[in-house]
């Protein structure tokens, strides 16, 4: 039988310390999708996300550390916008 090994534990409402941690640990295809989609180094992106999000959410692994950050920006007229960036 094969063991199921858990990457991740929970979700929990993000902070900055999580961007601080995540920005030099994201994946190498999240990190080009940031510049070239924005322009912005990760750091950048993901802080103008925390800020203008309407919600931002970390996700964690068992031991608490972050291992991805999601969350739902306001595109107007009802509309969000979804993102997920990982390590």
């Amino acid at each position: 039988m094969l063991q199921h090994h858990q990457e991740f534990s929970h979700f929990r409402l993000s902070t900055l310390e999580d961007i601080k941690y995540l920005a030099p640990r994201l994946r190498r295809e999240d990190k080009q999708e940031i510049l070239a989609g924005s322009g912005l180094l990760p750091y950048e992106a993901l802080h103008l996300g925390f800020k203008h999000a309407v919600i931002v959410f970390t996700i964690v692994n068992p031991k608490n550390k972050p291992i991805g950050i999601f969350g739902v920006d306001d595109v107007g007229q009802g509309i969000g916008g979804i993102w997920l960036l990982a390590t």
